[in-house]
């Protein structure tokens, strides 16, 4: 409302969890926001953003529900992009990087990269799958990530990088070939990742410690047998052990994610 009090010629639109569930009664209830834009959002926006500079229409923007005069009218979904290699990197000239640090990094200067999208299971407490990022696990290829890797080190001093993946231990083989790479450029950069206790092993977890991963977030979410099977996690506390012991024994601190 106060954006639009001092500029009404401003286009607001909304994104996010809450946005894509919430669309219709977002637009209905609030004057202020002019559209949603659901689900995944970096192409919905980049093309909303463009046909605005453009003044051409927006009504062939998949992923956008827009306020048309007193109504809502909702566009197709956009389907999921699963070349995520074609996508550009970020634009981290944009914003002084080293002032957006969060208390996970460990080195002066870090920054988020995302090497994949997606998770197939179906924990009945995440929306991010079903709503934003879908259930297929799209991945960039190895040599793709490692390229992104090594401009944030050479180019940016970047000694911190936080995956952003929802779960990067997926895909055995390729965090392993990510690892050798990382490690055959001689990188020097701390690294966190995402995963889940029932796809980790000794070896896996060996050689991302010697790539530099020095922190791994994994889900446990209860402590409890009986709830762990009513959220269909698909793990057992015995695998909640093991994996956080390897974890402790390869050298990586671990943080444990928990429901409440």
């Amino acid at each position: 409302r106060r954006i639009k009090s001092l500029l009404p010629g401003t286009f607001v639109a909304l994104m996010g969890s809450h946005a894509t569930c919430f669309h219709r009664q977002l637009l209905m209830e609030n004057p202020g926001v002019d559209a949603v834009i659901r689900g995944e959002f970096e192409i919905t926006v980049r093309e909303t953003a463009l046909a605005l500079k453009r003044g051409t229409s927006l009504s062939e923007v998949p992923g956008l529900t827009l306020r048309e005069g007193g109504s809502v009218r909702v566009h197709p979904d956009r389907p999921f992009d699963s070349d995520l290699d074609r996508w550009p990197y970020p634009d981290r000239e944009t914003v002084p990087m080293e002032k957006y640090q969060t208390a996970q990094y460990q080195g002066k200067k870090g920054t988020f990269m995302l090497s994949s999208r997606g998770c197939p299971h179906r924990c009945t407490f995440c929306l991010w799958p079903g709503t934003l990022v879908g259930r297929d696990f799209r991945a960039r290829a190895p040599e793709s990530v490692v390229d992104e890797m090594e401009h944030l080190v050479r180019k940016h001093g970047v000694d911190d990088i936080y995956f952003d993946d929802d779960t990067m231990t997926l895909d055995r083989e390729r965090l392993l070939k990510i690892c050798r790479l990382i490690q055959g450029r001689d990188l020097k950069v701390h690294w966190i990742a995402m995963g889940r206790v029932d796809n980790l092993d000794e070896e896996l977890l060996a050689e991302m410690r010697k790539a530099g991963c020095d922190n791994l977030y994994l889900g446990v979410e209860s402590g409890s047998e009986k709830i762990l099977k009513r959220l269909k996690k698909g793990i057992g506390l015995g695998q909640v052990e093991r994996a956080f012991r390897m974890a402790r024994k390869c050298g990586i601190r671990t943080q444990a994610f928990f429901l409440l």
